[in-house]
């Protein structure tokens, strides 16, 4: 998985590609965590236009960032989601947990 980073509208932009299993899901814990450590005030908007699977490692990558960022009063938003992984949302029930855009 590849994860670009940048700043947009004062939230944390993290661009995905690949898919967010096993693998990539290491990879964006990895990235957040050390976002997070840099920046413990931000809000963070997840782009998922190039993601194009998601699996229980990558859910729970997001539902532990969403806790830790709701916990201290921010935001985590799931941008461009497509419809193949809003369908794993949805039968998964995490459809109305993540705040999808």
């Amino acid at each position: 998985m590849e994860i670009n980073v940048s700043k947009e509208s004062g939230a944390v932009m993290l661009e995905m590609s690949g898919n967010l299993d096993s693998i990539g899901s290491g990879e964006l814990q990895a990235a957040i965590k050390e976002i997070l450590a840099k920046e413990p005030e931000a809000d963070l908007a997840l782009d998922f236009a190039s993601v194009a699977f998601i699996s229980s490692a990558g859910l729970r990558v997001l539902l532990l960032a969403m806790k830790k960022l709701s916990s201290a009063g921010h935001s985590m938003k799931l941008l461009n989601v497509s419809e193949p992984v809003k369908k794993i949302f949805s039968m998964t029930g995490f459809s109305a947990v993540f705040d999808i855009v």
